[in-house]
């Protein structure tokens, strides 16, 4: 007995390159395999199995092509705290490969996939501040280390934290002494000052202008989110340098604590001023595939959310040669 190709169905597949084009097409519209599998009356393996070939096709046929500018992030993909890592293209918005677990190596493994011309080629790697990721792009690229970018958002994100730490230090104490100026305004010290609502601007106004140390560790935030409006990166070090000087003569606590935090990543923070790049498309990309996982209700494995991910969000050229 001998397996012999056929020129309308791939090696492996007992589907015709018309039929697995038109499983393609089938999940493409309906977004869940669950969906497909109904209307197209096949198995989850048999769809599954479309899709990871569908897949690596495209991954074949993606080429050398440039990679300026990167970004990496974890995305949770099932129940007990079972992350991937995802690697995404920024200058056309899609995923580059994904990796099981959320670690140094996982990343790593990811740079390594890369073609030598494509290391070589990315300028700028944005992600947030976890050391473990920047670690693997000193080592995973070359020059890596000066290629960090540190997403902005995620850098405010803790200088937030540190605002309502201090607000709830001060609440506390206020409370003590029965004064509630601070009670209810929690959200309001997360805006930026021009996202403060209208019906709220007036009464946040007078708390800013309060003899408060959450007025002052607010004030500082919005300083430091001045820094990525500056026009060179020499400016913005500048910058930044007098606001961890003016926060060590005037603040302290929670503020002081994360003005460590940016003297220790002040150069990837600051790089933004030369590589002007954020974690803004892969956010999309994420909001598409928690999406995709809402309504498949969660992924099997490892190996079922790289294909979706690849499949729905990986811009690859998924259908058989005819």
């Amino acid at each position: 007995m001998r397996q012999v190709d056929i020129p309308w169905a791939e090696p492996g597949s007992r589907l015709s390159q018309a039929f697995e084009a038109k499983v393609i097409e089938t999940v493409l519209a309906c977004q869940t395999v669950k969906a497909a599998c109904q209307l197209l009356r096949l198995k989850w393996d048999r769809v599954n199995a479309v899709m990871g070939r569908a897949v690596e096709r495209g991954l074949a046929r993606r080429g050398d092509e440039a990679m300026p500018y990167l970004a990496v992030d974890e995305k949770a993909i099932a129940k007990r705290q079972r992350y991937a890592t995802v690697l995404y293209d920024l200058t056309r918005g899609v995923v580059v490969e994904v990796a099981d677990e959320r670690r140094k190596a996982s990343l790593e493994g990811l740079f390594a996939g890369l073609t030598e011309a494509q290391r070589q080629g990315v300028e700028a790697v944005c992600m947030d501040m976890w050391e473990p990721f920047a670690q693997a792009t000193a080592t995973g690229l070359p020059d890596g280390k000066d290629k960090i970018v540190h997403d902005r958002f995620h850098v405010m994100q803790h200088a937030n934290k540190a605002v309502n730490a201090v607000r709830i230090q001060e609440a506390r104490a206020l409370t003590k002494v029965g004064d509630d100026t601070l009670k209810g305004s929690r959200q309001l010290w997360l805006y930026g000052q021009e996202n403060v609502p209208e019906k709220r601007r007036a009464d946040f106004e007078a708390l800013a202008q309060a003899d408060l140390k959450t007025a002052r560790a607010w004030a500082a935030k919005e300083t430091l989110r001045r820094t990525w409006e500056q026009p060179t990166v020499e400016a913005a070090r500048e910058h930044v340098n007098a606001w961890l000087q003016h926060v060590a003569d005037h603040l302290q606590g929670p503020m002081h604590r994360f003005s460590l935090l940016v003297r220790e990543k002040l150069e990837p923070i600051i790089r933004y001023c030369a590589h002007p790049i954020t974690t803004g498309k892969a956010e999309g990309i994420n909001s598409k595939l928690m999406a995709i996982q809402r309504s498949a209700r969660g992924f099997r494995s490892h190996a079922s959310f790289r294909i979706a991910a690849l499949f729905h969000c990986g811009g690859l050229s998924l259908y058989p040669t005819a």
